[in-house]
């Protein structure tokens, strides 16, 4: 079953922008993925890691928990890479996702990233509607609240969290 997810930079504003992610986006998938390829095939160059994710892919991702990152994106049965929407077998128009729209295409996590003067941060987001309601594709809650669930510092790749309990 789908999770819908969202990978954004964070904006002066303190709001977010950036794509829509379609599968598996649980912190224990999606989050720990971002953990892995921050630190391994982008060897904790946020800026590169954004740029792909974001920049070149501007369709959004279907999934990408264990991709392999050394071979290209793509859509297509054949790609053991990530799993874009705009390259391979599928050519989707961008899926810009911002904190004001998020919620209403059923994101449930939201991987916030950020530099700072003391190191690159990746910040955990789920919303919180007043009552609760199954978040599916485009009926999402609109006026749902974005708490933040965990804010980690990318500074040890072997200090992980316990990726389980970050998504509780």
């Amino acid at each position: 079953m789908a999770t819908r997810w969202c990978i954004a930079r964070a904006t002066a504003e303190g709001g977010f922008v950036g794509r829509y992610g379609h599968w598996d986006g649980h912190p224990e998938s999606v989050g720990k993925t971002l953990w892995d390829a921050y630190f391994g095939h982008f060897h904790g160059d946020l800026k590169a890691m954004l740029k792909f994710l974001i920049d070149d892919h501007p369709a959004g991702w279907s999934n990408i928990s264990d991709a392999a990152w050394e071979l290209p994106a793509g859509f297509g049965d054949a790609n053991k890479g990530p799993h874009c929407y705009c390259h391979g077998e599928r050519h989707e128009e961008a899926n810009t996702i911002t904190d004001q729209t998020a919620a209403r295409t059923g994101c449930e996590y939201v991987y916030v990233f950020r530099s700072t003067p003391n190191g690159d941060i990746m910040k955990i987001l789920k919303p919180m509607a007043p009552q609760w309601f199954r978040f599916t594709l485009g009926s999402g809650d609109p006026n749902a609240r974005w708490n933040t669930i965990a804010v980690l510092a990318l500074k040890n790749k072997d200090i992980q969290p316990n990726w389980a309990e970050v998504g509780r």
